[in-house]
Parts: C-alpha cells; structure tokens; sequence
C-alpha cells in the first residue's frame, strides 16, 4: 500500500504499467476514489449508465468516484491506469466517464514509464510523479462546478470539515460538532450544508466510508480493525452502513478492489 496526499487536493493510491490483462470481468464498481485508463490496444470496454464505451487508445478516460461502472475485454491487452481520489470535488451529483485526447506529451511519458519504471530509484517517487504529470491537465479541464468552493466558505465550518477529516474513528453528534464551531446546531447544521451540499452527519458518514474503502482497498486490516478506525460500533455497524451506502458488504468490496489493484 502506498498513499501520497498532496496538500488538500488529491491522494495517489495506485500508478500502474500492465500488460497482457485478461480477463477484465468486473461488475458494478463502486469505489469512492477515481480510475484513470488508458489502454495501449482496443479490445475493451467500459458499461457506463446502459452505454457501452470501447477504450480507444487515442483517448484517456476518467471514472469519478461513486460512479457505478462495469468492466468488459475480448482480447488480452496492455494498460496504464491511476488510482487517485480528489479531496475538495463534489459527491452528490454524478458526471459519469470524462474522455479526453491521448496528448503526445503525456503518452511519451506512459510508454517510459512502462519501459523503465522498475529500473528507476526509487521507484515510489517516480510512479508518483508520472502520475501527477499524465493527471494534471486533464484535472485542469474539468468542469468548474465539480469542485467544492472549500476556501471561500465560513471559516467556523472549514474547521469543522477539516477536523472531520482528521478524526474519521471519533463520531461526533451535531451539538458536538456545533459546539467545537463555535455557534448554535441549527445555525450550524444550516451553514455547514450550504457549505458542503450535505447535512454534517451525511458528510461525517460519507468521509468515514471513504476511509474504510481505503483501507479495503489498500491495506489487510480486518474489519474490525477498519470498524473501529471509522468510528463504528462494532464491524456489524459497519457492515450494514457500508453495505447501505455503496450497494455491496465490505468484503465483496475489498474482493472487487483487490482484483482491480493488481
């Protein structure tokens, strides 16, 4: 497992170079970080909202969080692919697969990539940086309202938000929140979902369930362990708000990943 924050706005989970990938049979993905594809031969497909969507080499694709899509191939065939998640975008409203050109620029440096990252020292750092080049200027296109307007908001609720995300296995009630903001729960509970587009408990929840998908995905912790990191009662909690949230028990959850994080 290797995870890499930079600053407030992304986290680098997985940077890979695969050939030779078949079979590519996944069904109703659901993760909350984002996929980065680009394939170096036709063949496969993504299944996105009833549509079928074949991975030209000429294109990257880039699959938000907490979009459902499924997996298909004909053919064995070779792939670069990112894991990442954005840390200030919106989660209530689904863009689905954002399609951009292959630039020159950014496929010299997969097909290096892919010819000699396992000769590079250290290989973490370079993987990290490949990643950071071949995602910027897509990141730089996408839509202006995805994102959330984190720095302009009320400086009481950033604290709070900011706290959450620091604090994923302490569950706060919103008196409790309020109180550490400074103000009165109702006018809390008011600016905080003006603010971020959900009631504080949905947020707290939702950042909570991210985390434990993160440590599904990334780490061999049991669910106990991630049960109690996130702030659940018991790994049976977690179980039914997990399952209630992403569609799928924890374990088919970290199956799932595991298969696509090879």
């Amino acid at each position: 497992m290797y995870i890499n924050e930079f600053g407030n706005l992304l986290k680098i989970y997985y940077c890979r170079y695969l050939p030779n990938i078949y079979p590519w049979e996944q069904k109703n993905v659901i993760t909350p970080y984002w996929h980065f594809y680009w394939n170096a031969t036709p063949g496969a497909a993504l299944l996105s909202n009833g549509t079928r969507i074949e991975l030209d080499p000429s294109r990257f694709y880039l699959i938000p969080g907490y979009h459902c899509f499924s997996t298909t191939t004909s053919v064995p065939f070779t792939q670069f692919y990112i894991h990442f998640q954005l840390l200030l975008v919106k989660s209530n409203h689904d863009y689905g697969v954002f399609s951009f050109p292959a630039g020159k620029h950014e496929l010299d440096l997969i097909r290096q990539f892919g010819e000699t990252v396992e000769n590079k020292i250290p290989v973490r750092q370079y993987r990290l940086l490949t990643a950071l080049a071949v995602l910027a200027p897509m990141l730089l296109q996408l839509p202006e309202d995805i994102w959330q307007p984190k720095e302009e908001g009320d400086a009481r609720i950033l604290k709070i938000v900011d706290w959450m995300s620091h604090h994923s296995d302490i569950p706060c009630s919103n008196l409790e929140l309020a109180k550490r903001a400074g103000i009165s729960r109702d006018r809390f509970c008011r600016l905080f979902e003006q603010q971020t587009g959900e009631p504080p408990q949905t947020y707290n929840r939702r950042k909570r369930i991210e985390k434990a998908c993160e440590l599904l995905s990334f780490s061999d912790c049991t669910l106990a362990e991630i049960a109690e990191t996130t702030g659940f009662a018991d790994r049976y909690h977690f179980s039914r708000v997990f399952s209630k949230i992403l569609k799928v028990p924890p374990a088919t959850f970290r199956k799932r990943a595991r298969g696509n994080n090879k």
